[in-house]
């Protein structure tokens, strides 16, 4: 290890150590938005660390981030001192939305994937004998996590927390959603996703069974057993496409709506769960939600250029083919010309990236027979996938308008009455997205016929 790696290292533990002390001492999770509310944040001492000041102020709003209210925090040490930041995120405020992360448990899953998935990606790149640098995990750090499971769902003040490196400090930020990915952003992404995938499916393949079966440890157990969210994402995408038919032929586009109409018996099986014992040979542990919202990407102060990226959001992982993840970015955060234009030349800038990281790793990919032709042909198995799970998320990408919906329908009192007696409060918020919101939008009209007409071309 360098005198550089040992600096970091040292850096990440006593960042983690602060971060404890901090939240286990002041309680801070289930006070964010009473801190927030105060210009100077509050003072406290903690013996090990002296003063702190800490300030915090939210990040972002819903739109931008569904599943849990997000917060900068701030340490600034010693009356005045040095500062260390932090991101933070909580359960949401949003009735709805927490009853629904709540529900899915999606904090137990993220935790889970930067504690204890992570860490295993990691050692497998170890056991290669290879660096970050030969083979990066572009994640955030992590500090703290605390997981409160005693309280009823929906109910009073959580302590539930993720506490992570803070990025937008180092010149990290998101896209802009509407306008979709630079060609240099997107490849950049592809290369990213590629390494993870490569890491994910060694990993993989160390608990596969003779008979095709998996044994995974305990940890990280719950990457196949989501059934429920998956049931979820396809009652959505069901309601999505069916207005998506409606607006096509509104528009008089009949062909295309009949095409499509055809396709949803397919959806159960676009969104089940995977069995890995017939998933494939490139079966790896996919995102699950790859889309520009879950994606932070640093640029060179003096060029402007992209030169690193961030996935964050670890809620949603499952197993799958990597062609998932690949067309669950492509379909919602390229545009259609993008696609029209380098969709083919994308892909292959995936595939080469995937064959690179899995050969670095050690994997003979002739004795495989992980040629370009075969992972190409796995990867485009998903073609439909992402044209359902493109229409289900555009328009959260494209109408910013969507998230003030969803803050209004918060603040309904029978409509949250509705989901604590067991309606699904992510299928009452999606019904604010009517044929009529969806045909005032041009541009999310554009992204749903192109769409559509280019899967179809694909596929015929």
């Amino acid at each position: 290890m360098t005198e550089s790696d040992c600096a970091n290292e040292n850096s990440k533990e006593f960042q983690k150590q602060l971060w404890r002390a901090i939240y286990e001492q002041e309680h801070v999770a289930s006070r964010m938005v009473e801190i927030a509310a105060k210009k100077e944040g509050i003072t406290f001492e903690i013996e090990a660390y002296g003063t702190i000041q800490l300030l915090v102020k939210p990040a972002s709003a819903v739109g931008d981030n569904y599943m849990s209210d997000t917060y900068y925090n701030t340490a600034v040490l010693n009356n005045g001192g040095e500062e260390q930041k932090a991101f933070v995120k909580i359960l949401p405020n949003n009735p709805l939305l927490r009853m629904g992360a709540e529900s899915m448990k999606v904090y137990d899953r993220e935790i889970a994937s930067y504690c204890h998935f992570h860490p295993l990606l990691r050692q497998i790149r170890d056991k290669a004998g290879l660096s970050a640098e030969d083979l990066p995990l572009s994640v955030p750090e992590i500090y703290f996590t605390n997981l409160e499971e005693s309280q009823a769902i929906g109910e009073g003040k959580s302590s539930t927390v993720l506490v992570m490196e803070e990025l937008c400090s180092q010149n990290f930020k998101m896209t802009d959603k509407s306008v979709g990915g630079s060609k240099e952003e997107v490849e950049l992404t592809l290369s990213t996703l590629a390494n993870y995938h490569a890491l994910s499916l060694m990993l993989l393949r160390q608990y596969k069974n003779a008979d095709g079966t998996v044994s995974l440890p305990e940890s990280i157990q719950y990457a196949v057993g989501n059934v429920g969210m998956c049931q979820m994402f396809q009652k959505l995408a069901l309601k999505s496409a069916e207005d998506c038919i409606l607006v096509l032929r509104h528009l008089d586009y009949k062909e295309a709506s009949d095409w499509l109409q055809e396709q949803m018996q397919h959806l159960e099986g676009i969104f089940s769960l995977m069995d890995p014992s017939i998933a494939g040979p490139l079966t790896c542990f996919a995102h699950g939600d790859c889309w520009n919202n879950n994606i932070l990407y640093r640029y060179d102060d003096s060029t402007g250029k992209v030169v690193e990226a961030r996935l964050i959001d670890w809620q949603i992982l499952l197993l799958s083919g990597p062609g998932r993840d690949v067309y669950h970015f492509l379909t919602s955060s390229t545009t259609p010309e993008m696609r029209k234009e380098i969709g083919k030349q994308l892909i292959d800038h995936y595939v080469d990236s995937l064959m690179s990281a899995l050969e670095k790793l050690g994997l003979s990919l002739a004795d495989e027979g992980f040629d370009r032709q075969f992972i190409t042909a796995e990867v485009e198995k998903f073609k439909l996938f992402g044209m359902f799970n493109g229409i289900l998320y555009l328009p959260a990408m494209v109408d910013n308008s969507l998230g003030s919906k969803v803050e209004e329908l918060g603040k309904d009192a029978s409509m949250v009455a509705n989901v604590q007696e067991g309606a699904d409060a992510f299928s009452e918020t999606l019904d604010c997205m009517t044929v009529k919101f969806v045909l005032a939008n041009k541009l999310l009209c554009h992204r749903f016929v192109e769409l559509v007409l280019e899967t179809k071309e694909a596929l015929q």
